[in-house]
């Protein structure tokens, strides 16, 4: 396949590919670490995996043991040429638009890809049987972004901004894709081209981009591969088996600033920092922050109870893990002519 002049390339590998499937993260070194927490979990649960676990970054990477007692797989991918054009700040980074890209690169690798955002946290799931799930001719499946839980028709404001019409709008932060059929539409060269003209209107960065291109043409995912966990949401996610936690927005539970985590996340992210990365495992507090954040969580009630309707249909959509939503494509869908 040919590459647009500036489409990024591979510039460097620890070793290649061995086998036709991988679980990829994106990182810097700043988020290496959580990434890193995140790669040791599936790992731990995968012991006779076969899908590869790679770690993606455009920077070289600071070395740890880590690399090599998980086996994962390091690729450096330069994306220098799009700095300029890109929407990036100080949390979002230029790494978060390497999943866009990594299909292209990596078509004679693998065949599947399930791209993981670094802010997850693994709780169960059999990711090789997701790896191999059906999506109905879909480039890739997803799970339906919270401001579309309650209301599936509102439109999104970064697809709006951007004059394309409504479809239904995915998180990005999971991402179960079908390399070939991802590269057959040229979803990655069109995101360039997207990037390239119209960078800087990207609300959402990568997401924005990937919703634009994709229009629709995606397999609905049941949400426990990807429970957005936030004040909105984390009470209701005891009412769902979730697979992945996707810690959404600024609060995180491994960092210092209040979020209302419980210790279910906030010992396991401080125990393996304290172990690998002592230097960041004083920035966990340690669960809901006592009794005097009660108002706090009283407050935290009222915004779950005001997602609970959304929560009820988006649960309703599926009975188990994979129970996967086809994509409802109208006739002449762009997405079906690659354009």
């Amino acid at each position: 396949m040919t590459l647009q002049p500036d489409f990024p390339t591979l510039t460097r590998q620890n070793r290649p590919a061995q086998h036709k499937a991988a679980v990829f993260l994106c990182a810097d070194d700043r988020f290496a670490p959580y990434s890193l927490f995140l790669a040791q979990q599936i790992a731990a649960a995968h012991p006779a995996r076969d899908f590869d676990i790679c770690i993606v970054s455009a920077s070289h990477l600071s070395s740890h043991p880590l690399f090599d007692s998980l086996n994962l797989r390091l690729v450096q991918v330069n994306i220098e040429t799009l700095e300029r054009h890109a929407n990036i700040g100080a949390r979002i980074g230029l790494a978060t638009y390497l999943r866009l890209f990594m299909p292209q690169l990596w078509a004679g690798d693998y065949e599947r890809l399930l791209y993981l955002d670094g802010d997850i946290f693994y709780q169960r799931g059999d990711i090789a049987q997701l790896l191999r799930a059906p999506l109905s001719g879909a480039p890739l499946g997803a799970v339906l972004d919270t401001k579309q839980w309650h209301k599936p028709n509102r439109p999104a404001a970064d697809i709006a901004a951007l004059g394309l019409p409504f479809a239904p709008y995915f998180n990005g932060g999971v991402l179960l894709i079908d390399t070939a059929r991802f590269n057959d539409l040229r979803i990655g060269a069109r995101i360039l081209d997207l990037i390239l003209a119209r960078g800087k209107d990207l609300v959402w960065h990568d997401q924005t981009a990937v919703n634009a291109m994709v229009a629709g043409n995606w397999a609905q995912l049941p949400v426990q591969w990807n429970f957005q966990y936030s004040h909105k949401t984390m009470l209701l996610s005891a009412h769902f088996d979730v697979c992945f936690f996707h810690f959404i927005g600024r609060r995180k539970p491994f960092y210092a600033r209040y979020g209302g985590f419980s210790r279910r996340f906030t010992t396991p992210y401080r125990a393996f920092l304290e172990q690998h990365f002592p230097g960041l495992a004083g920035q966990v507090r340690d669960g809901l922050g006592g009794p005097a954040r009660w108002a706090s969580l009283l407050l935290i009630a009222a915004m779950n109870a005001s997602m609970a309707r959304g929560a009820l249909r988006i649960e309703a959509l599926s009975c188990d893990d994979f129970d996967i939503t086809p994509p409802y494509l109208p006739p002449n869908h762009p997405s079906e002519r690659g354009q």
